[in-house]
């Protein structure tokens, strides 16, 4: 919880500033544009053509920038996101409004791919799997709600930051004892330099890494290379549990 604590007041630091470089800029605007003209009208009696041309230019620079600084954010941003998913083979479209989303087949297997507000990164992948299970490296709000338990115990001390929820207790259990697989939920829930908050999320036939919440106060790169590997590795993840659930289902 401290971490997350952390965060969310780092956030709450990203927005102050945020309005504090906002008030930075309309104030002298406002100063200017708008209570000098009304200072020339009404005690110099400068015309009303003065007060109405600059209150219309105050506007204009104040309502006409907003839209052109979101474009010119989003375009931005779907160049670095484009670069990243659409060698995969993904289409990509808007997401609320403002974000990016992409969707495909990757080695044969439905890939959905988010990326929102927070920032937020999901990568989904379909699977046949009726498990429910969720890992992560912290105990985040959400995920004992989502899967119902607490974490499982593992007797690895190689893995002892690693939480695994599930409601399917004795089959994830038999599941687990598969050769590499905590490896891969260790490796798929670390921590990286872009994202503070990693999780794996597996429900409704569903396969979900999360990545949330930026380290950085500002400065947010995502590494192309690093990404698709990710992106990889889900899938790579989906085929072990299907085939470890698959053994462990006929034995």
């Amino acid at each position: 919880m401290p971490k997350l604590a952390k965060e969310i007041g780092r956030g709450y630091a990203r927005s102050s500033v945020i309005w504090l470089i906002s008030a930075a800029i309309v104030i002298p605007l406002t100063c200017v544009l708008i209570c000098l003209p009304l200072w020339l009208v009404t005690r110099q009696d400068a015309p009303m053509w003065v007060l109405i041309l600059s209150g219309g230019l105050f506007l204009l620079l104040l309502f006409g920038s907003i839209p052109v600084v979101l474009f010119v954010a989003y375009q931005k941003r779907k160049k670095k996101l484009d670069a990243i998913f659409l060698p995969l083979g993904l289409n990509g479209s808007v997401y609320q409004i403002h974000f990016r989303q992409y969707h495909g087949q990757v080695h044969g297997r439905e890939m959905a791919v988010r990326f929102y507000r927070g920032p937020v990164l999901e990568i989904e992948v379909k699977t046949d799997l009726a498990l429910n299970l969720a890992a992560s490296q912290d105990r985040p709000v959400g995920l004992s709600w989502l899967t119902g338990q607490v974490p499982l115990a593992l007797d690895d001390p190689a893995y002892e930051k690693l939480l695994v929820y599930t409601k399917n207790v004795d089959q994830v259990q038999q599941v687990l004892r598969h050769p590499g697989l905590l490896q891969q939920l260790l490796v798929l829930t670390t921590p990286t330099e872009a994202f503070l908050y990693r999780h794996i999320i597996l429900r409704e036939g569903k396969l979900i890494l999360m990545s949330a919440f930026n380290p950085r106060l500002f400065r947010f790169e995502l590494d192309p290379d690093e990404v698709r590997s990710w992106a990889e590795s889900v899938l790579s993840l989906a085929d072990t549990l299907e085939s470890t659930h698959g053994s462990v289902k006929s034995a």
